[in-house]
């Protein structure tokens, strides 16, 4: 495939009331989640820390609806990728210290 070298997040919903842009809401809620003081990658987080991550200078966003327009899948890929282990720190930040 040509996604390789790419960071990516996936979501999918569905329901009477979908709405695309509630993807990078769901993926930004799992800040509740992530520790700021030790950093690091969390299968809880990944999404989050891929978000914001600070070095990714690209975004790509697909999006998809199925089933009469009651479904709902959506990829965005991130250049460069994100979650690198050693670099949470510097690439994920608290509000205000960007």
């Amino acid at each position: 495939s040509g996604t390789q070298g790419v960071g990516e997040n996936l979501y999918w919903a569905s329901g009477r009331q979908i709405n695309a842009y509630n993807a990078p809401i769901a993926w930004y809620q799992e800040i509740k989640d992530y520790d700021f003081n030790n950093g690091g990658f969390s299968m809880s987080t990944g999404h989050f820390t891929q978000l914001v991550w600070r070095n990714t200078k690209r975004l790509g966003v697909g999006v998809a609806y199925t089933n009469g327009g009651q479904s709902v899948y959506i990829v965005a890929q991130y250049l460069p990728p994100g979650n690198y282990q050693g670099q949470y720190q510097e690439n994920v930040r608290q509000q205000g210290n960007c």
